[in-house]
C-alpha cells in the first residue's frame, strides 16, 4: 500500500501531503519559533525537490524528511553563529537572495541601500546592458534563463552582464562618485516627479516606490506589437541592443507585451520584496541565514503561499551558478574551491571531533546548492555518494568516502557554460565596459590597440542600430518621417568616418617572444604559491611520420611549492605506472623505470631531447617551449579562443661532418616541428605537438590537457610525492653528473594503478551486457586515487553471482575495486545492537480514490471492444499497469543514456582509442534504439484511445557533427522523456484529482512524444 501512495505522488506532491505534520516537528527543532521552523521548511522542500531522493526504494519518507529537518537546524544554528561574510545587498544576483542572507531588523539601513542601488541600475541602464539586466534579475525577479530569452542571448552572458552591474553598484555604494560614466548621465537623467503617496517603510511601500522609480525612468515612445515581434522573431539572430532593452526593463507595457510573446510570468506575478515583511524579531536573529519566507505567511493550507515561495526558490536554487563552492561537515565549514574551469573538482580530509551527520555544498553567496545526509559505517556503507542535477547541463557531485582514518570527500562540479563562451561573446562584454567602466578588469590578456577596440566599439553598435532602423523601415511609410531620414543620414555618414579612421588604425602584430614570456611568467606565479598543489592530467599520442599510431599513454604531475617537488607520473594504455620523473628545488632529478636503476642527474634537460624516451618529460609549458625553440623564427596565430606558436625547421639536421643526422644516432633527437596552443583568457597551455628527429626515424607526439585544477596542500596525500616500489631497482642509481655521487633517491611508497577512460568504458559494457544498467542500484565512480569502484545492491545471490561474472575480466585489475553485496549481506553487516529502524508509515487510500483520471476514456475504449463487468475493470487495471511500466523503462533507457553522455568531458571522448571509442557509440546506440521502438510502441497503443490528438511528428533538425552535439541530443532526449514520464504517471497513476487527465490529451504531449521517438532514432543512427 505504501509504494502505491509513493507512486500516485511527485516529490513536490508528497511534501505537500505532509506538510501540517513537518511543520509540528520544525516548530519542536526550533523551540516555537515559527519564523525559522518556516525557513526549515522552505529548505527542506528545495532539497527534496532538487535531489528527487528515488521514492519507490524510500523505505519511511517520514523519516527522511525528519532526519533532513534536524540536520538543517543545526546548519541554521551554527550558520548564524559563523555571521554573514557577504555584508552589502550589491553582492547578490537578487534582491530576494539577498534579503534571505541579511539581517532584516537593521530596516533602514537596507532601504537606504536599495534605493541606491536602484538609483545605479536606472542611471546605468542607458549607457550599459549591466544596468538593465540587473533591473530585470535584482528588481524585476527574472531568472537568467528568463533574462538571456529578454536578451536574446545566452546565459553565459546574462551572467557577465550581472556580475559587471553588482562590481558597479557594489563601487557606486562605497563611492557615489567613484564611476565616472555615472556622473555624466546624472545630468542627463529626467526629473523625477514626486513620488507616490505611500508608506515606503513597509514592504509594499518600498516595492512601490522602487519599481515607480524604474517605470519613471523610461526613455523613448513605446514599441508597436509588430516592432517587438521584429525584434523578437525566430530568425532575428542578433542580440537587444542596449537602448531598446533600456526602454523595455522600465516600461510595464513593453515588458509585459515581451512576457506574453515569449509566454513568461507577467511582472503582476513577480513580486521579490515580500520577504522584507519578515518578522525581524524572529528567536534567535536568524535573519534569513537559513533560507526563506515571507510576509505573506504560510497558513493552515500548504498549497498556499509556501507552495509558491517554495517553487520559486527552488529554481532559483536551479539556475544559480556559483563562483565559489564552500563545503561544510555538521555546519562547520572545511573547505573551498573557486570555480574558474569546466571541471572543478577537490579532495578534502575531514578532521571534526563529532561523527558526522550531513555535508552541505554552499555557493560564495550563501546559496545551499546540496546537502548529503550521512550515515557512516557500520551502519551506512563505506562510501555514499550524491548528486543533483542543475540548470544548463551543470552537476555537483558529492563521494564520502570512510577507508582511511579520517573521512575524505570528493567533490566535482562540471559546468559546460564555462567551456562555451565564444571570443565575440567576450570582445562584446570587453567593448562596452572597457568604452564605459574603467573599474572592470578585462579578461583578455592580449588585446589590439585601445584605439582599434575603441573603433570596433562604434562599429559593432551601429551595425545594431542600423539591423533596428532596417526592420522598422519595412513599414515604407517611417520613410516619410523626417526623422527617419536624418536620422538614416547622420549614420551614414558616421559610418563612413568611423570606417576610415577604422582603416587607419595600425594593428600591433603579435609577438611569440611577449606572448611566451607572459606565458611563463603566468606559470612561475601560479608555481611558486605554497598555499596550493598543482595537479595535471595530460594525453599523450605518439605516431610515426606515416600517421601510425604506436601508443597512447597518460602523464600525471603533481607539484608543490611548499615541498620544493614535482612528481610526474607516465602511465600505459590499461593504466599500469611505465616511469616517473621526481624534480627538486634545488635542480636534481631522479628517473625512475621499470627494469632500470633509477638515474640523478642535474636538472637541465628542458633545451635538449636525447631520444624518444625522454619526450614525455616534455609538458606543455611555455618555459619549456621557449628553451626549446630558442633563437628559431616562430609564428603567432590567433584563433579567438585560443593562440597557436608554431615552429617548422625549413632545414634537414646535419651531423658536426656535414653528413645526414641520420647516421649519427648517438647525436641528440632534432626537433623538427612544434606548436603550442595557448588559453587565450590566462595564456594557459592546453596542448603540445613535437615532431622529433632521431638517427633515420621521424615520430610525431601530441600532448593534449585534460584536467588542471589546484588542491590545498591539507586535502593531498602526501604519496603522491613518492615514487613507487615497482619503479626502484635493487642495484645502485645510475648518475650522469660526478657531483651527485652522494645524493640518494626520494623514498618510496606504493600508489595504486590509475584506470583510464578506456577502462571506465569497458567497465560500463560489461555491465551493460548484464543489464546491471537498467534501474538496479550499481554505480560506476572514480575514487580520489584514480580508481575505478563498481558498487552494486541486488536482491538475491543470484543476481550477484551474474554481476561478478560479467565483470569477470577486470575483476583483478588493480585500478577497478568491485563490491557487490545482497540486501541480505548488506542488512547483517548492520552491529546486532543498533538501533530498530522507524516504523513504516501506511496511510489508507479511500475508496473514492481509488480511480485514475484517464479511466473514463479507458472504459469508453474498451466497453467499444465488448469488455464489460469485472472483465473490463482487468483490462483498464492492466493497460494502466502497462502504460506506466512502459514509460518506466523509457525513462531506464534515458538515464542510461545521460549518465553515459556525462561520464566524459568532450576531451576525454575525442582522445579515446578506436576501440574504447566503439565501445561507448554501440551502448549510446543500443538504449537510444530500445528507447525509440518503446516509445513507438507507446505511441502506438495510446493513440486509439484519445483520437482527438493525433501521433504527431517531430520537426527535422540537422545531423550530429560533435560529440557535444551528440551529448547536448542526449540531455534534450532526457528532458523529453522526463515530462512524458510524468505526464503519463498522472494521467494513469490512482488519484483523486481527474483533472491530470489534461495533461496527455494535449498537442504538446503528442508533440513531445513524437520528437522523443525521432531523436532517439537519430541518436541511435550515431
Amino acid at each position: 500500500m505504501l509504494n502505491q501512495l509513493k507512486n500516485q505522488l511527485s516529490h513536490e506532491d508528497l511534501f505537500i501531503e505532509r506538510y501540517d505534520r513537518l511543520m509540528s516537528q520544525a516548530l519542536h527543532l526550533t523551540e516555537g519559533d515559527k519564523q525559522q521552523a518556516e525557513d526549515l521548511l522552505h529548505d527542506a522542500f528545495i532539497q527534496f525537490t532538487l535531489l528527487r531522493p528515488d521514492l519507490d526504494t524510500m523505505v519511511n519518507s517520514d523519516g527522511y524528511l525528519f532526519i533532513t529537518l534536524r540536520n538543517l537546524r543545526l546548519s541554521q544554528v551554527r550558520r548564524v553563529a559563523r555571521g554573514n561574510r557577504l555584508r552589502s545587498l550589491a553582492n547578490y544576483d537578487s534582491l530576494e537572495f539577498g534579503l534571505r542572507s541579511c539581517d532584516l531588523r537593521n530596516t533602514i539601513q537596507i532601504h537606504d541601500e536599495l534605493r541606491s542601488i536602484c538609483d545605479y541600475a536606472t542611471d546605468r541602464k542607458q549607457t550599459s546592458k549591466a544596468g538593465s539586466v540587473l533591473i530585470l534579475r535584482f528588481f524585476h525577479g527574472y531568472y537568467p534563463s528568463e533574462t538571456a530569452q529578454i536578451l536574446r542571448t545566452r546565459r553565459n552572458v546574462v551572467d557577465k552582464w550581472l556580475g559587471l552591474a553588482r562590481r558597479e553598484a557594489k563601487l557606486f555604494l562605497e563611492n557615489p562618485d567613484g564611476l565616472v560614466f555615472m556622473a555624466k548621465t546624472a545630468t542627463e537623467t529626467i526629473p523625477e516627479p514626486a513620488a507616490a503617496s505611500v508608506n515606503s517603510n513597509t514592504s509594499g511601500g518600498l516595492f512601490q516606490e522602487l519599481r515607480g522609480q524604474i517605470f519613471r525612468s523610461v526613455q523613448g515612445e513605446c514599441f508597436s506589437r509588430e516592432e517587438l515581434a521584429a525584434l523578437y522573431a525566430p530568425e532575428t539572430e542578433s542580440s537587444i541592443d542596449c537602448a531598446h532593452l533600456a526602454h523595455l526593463v522600465s516600461c510595464a507595457t513593453c515588458l509585459d507585451e515581451v512576457n506574453r510573446m515569449l509566454r513568461l510570468p507577467a511582472l503582476a506575478e513577480r513580486n521579490p520584496f515580500d520577504v522584507i515583511g519578515r518578522d525581524p524579531r524572529s528567536k534567535g536573529g536568524d535573519g534569513g541565514m537559513g533560507g526563506s519566507s515571507g510576509g505573506g505567511g504560510v497558513g493552515s493550507t500548504p498549497t498556499g503561499s509556501f507552495a509558491r515561495r517554495s517553487r520559486r526558490e527552488a529554481r532559483a536554487t536551479f539556475e544559480h551558478r556559483p563562483e565559489e563552492l564552500q563545503f561544510s561537515a555538521n555546519g562547520f565549514v572545511v573547505g573551498s574551491l573557486n570555480v574558474d574551469s569546466e571541471r572543478s573538482e577537490q579532495t578534502i580530509s575531514i578532521n571534526l571531533d563529532e561523527k558526522i551527520s550531513f555535508v552541505e555544498v554552499f555557493s560564495e553567496q550563501g546559496m545551499r546548492l546540496l546537502l548529503m545526509n550521512v550515515e557512516p559505517p557500520p551502519e551506512g556503507s563505506a562510501t555514499q555518494s550524491l548528486k543533483v542535477l542543475l540548470s544548463d547541463n551543470r552537476t555537483l557531485q558529492l563521494s564520502l568516502n570512510f577507508d582511511g582514518h579520517w573521512p575524505t570527500l570528493h567533490t566535482l562540479y562540471y559546468d559546460p557554460l564555462l567551456a562555451s563562451e565564444s571570443g565575440v561573446e567576450r570582445l562584446e562584454s570587453a567593448v562596452e565596459s572597457r568604452g564605459s567602466s574603467p573599474t572592470v578588469k578585462e579578461g583578455s590578456v592580449a588585446e589590439s590597440s585601445g584605439a582599434t577596440v575603441r573603433a570596433r566599439s562604434h562599429t559593432i553598435g551601429l551595425s545594431h542600430r542600423l539591423r533596428d532602423i532596417g526592420r522598422r523601415t519595412l513599414d515604407f511609410g517611417l520613410f516619410s518621417r523626417p526623422s527617419t531620414v536624418t536620422a538614416l543620414v547622420a549614420l551614414l555618414l558616421l559610418a563612413v568616418v568611423l570606417f576610415v579612421q577604422f582603416r587607419r588604425v595600425p594593428t600591433a602584430p603579435l609577438s611569440a617572444t611577449s606572448l611566451l614570456a607572459q606565458a611563463a611568467s603566468a606559470e612561475e606565479a601560479i608555481a611558486a604559491r605554497t598555499d596550493q598543489v598543482l595537479h595535471r592530467s595530460i594525453n599523450l599520442e605518439e605516431r610515426r611520420a606515416s600517421g601510425e599510431l604506436i601508443a597512447r599513454r597518460k602523464i600525471e604531475v603533481w607539484q608543490s611549492a611548499e615541498r620544493g617537488v614535482t612528481a610526474r607520473r607516465l602511465y600505459d594504455e590499461k593504466g599500469a605506472l611505465v616511469a616517473g620523473d621526481w624534480r627538486r628545488a634545488d635542480g636534481v632529478q631522479t628517473l625512475y623505470s621499470h627494469g632500470r636503476r633509477p638515474q640523478l642527474q642535474s636538472r637541465n634537460r628542458q633545451s635538449v631531447i636525447r631520444n624518444f624516451d625522454d619526450v614525455w618529460l616534455f609538458e606543455p609549458s611555455a618555459k619549456q617551449f621557449s628553451a626549446l625553440i630558442a633563437g628559431k623564427a616562430t609564428q603567432v596565430e590567433d584563433r579567438g579562443a585560443v593562440y597557436i606558436v608554431s615552429f617548422e625547421s625549413v632545414e634537414s639536421a646535419k651531423s658536426a661532418d656535414g653528413s645526414p643526422s641520420s647516421a649519427n644516432t648517438s647525436a641528440p633527437s632534432v626537433v623538427k616541428k612544434a606548436v603550442l596552443i595557448l588559453n587565450r583568457t590566462d595564456l594557459h597551455p592546453i596542448e603540445q605537438t613535437l615532431v622529433i628527429n632521431h638517427g633515420s626515424e621521424i615520430r610525431e607526439y601530441r600532448f593534449i590537457e585534460t584536467n588542471f585544477e589546484t588542491r590545498a596542500p591539507s586535502t593531498v596525500a602526501p604519496t603522491v610525492f613518492e615514487p613507487e616500489t615497482e619503479l626502484l631497482s635493487s642495484a645502485k642509481p645510475e648518475t650522469r653528473n660526478a657531483k651527485l655521487e652522494t645524493t640518494s633517491p626520494l623514498p618510496l611508497t606504493h600508489s595504486p594503478a590509475l584506470a583510464t577512460p578506456e577502462l571506465e568504458v569497458e567497465v560500463l559494457r560489461l555491465l551493460n551486457q548484464a543489464g546491471a544498467d537498467m534501474g538496479e542500484q550499481v554505480s560506476v565512480s572514480r575514487t580520489p586515487e584514480g580508481r575505478l569502484h563498481v558498487e552494486a545492491l541486488v536482491e538475491n545471490a543470484q543476481r550477484k553471482n551474474e554481476i561478478l561474472n560479467a565483470l569477470a575480466s577486470v575483476r583483478n585489475n588493480p585500478a577497478v575495486r568491485i563490491e557487490v553485496n545482497t540486501v541480505a549481506e548488506a542488512l547483517k553487516r548492520k552491529p546486532q545492537g543498533a538501533a530498530p529502524a522507524a516504523p513504516t508509515v501506511v496511510e489508507e487510500i479511500g475508496a473514492s480514490t481509488n480511480t485514475i483520471p484517464v479511466e473514463t476514456d479507458l472504459r469508453a475504449f474498451f466497453s467499444k471492444r465488448g469488455y464489460e463487468g469485472e472483465r473490463l475493470d482487468n483490462e483498464v487495471r492492466q493497460f494502466s499497469t502497462r502504460t506506466v511500466v512502459r514509460s518506466r523503462e523509457i525513462m531506464n533507457h534515458a538515464w542510461a543514456l545521460r549518465r553515459l553522455g556525462q561520464r566524459f568531458s568532450s576531451e576525454e571522448l575525442r582522445n579515446l582509442d578506436p576501440e574504447a571509442r566503439a565501445k561507448w557509440i554501440a551502448l549510446v546506440r543500443n538504449h537510444a534504439a530500445a528507447l525509440s521502438q518503446t516509445t513507438k510502441t507507446l505511441r502506438q497503443e495510446l493513440s486509439p484511445i484519445f483520437p482527438g490528438t493525433g501521433l504527431g511528428e517531430a520537426s527535422s533538425e540537422p545531423d550530429f557533427k560533435t560529440d557535444a552535439d551528440l551529448v547536448r541530443a542526449v540531455e534534450r532526449l532526457f528532458a523529453l522523456c522526463s515530462a512524458n514520464d510524468h505526464a503519463i504517471n498522472s494521467a494513469f497513476a490512482i488519484s483523486p484529482d481527474t483533472d491530470k487527465a489534461a495533461a496527455i490529451k494535449t498537442s504538446q504531449f503528442w508533440r513531445s512524444l513524437s520528437e522523443a521517438q525521432s531523436l532517439a532514432a537519430r541518436v541511435s543512427r550515431q
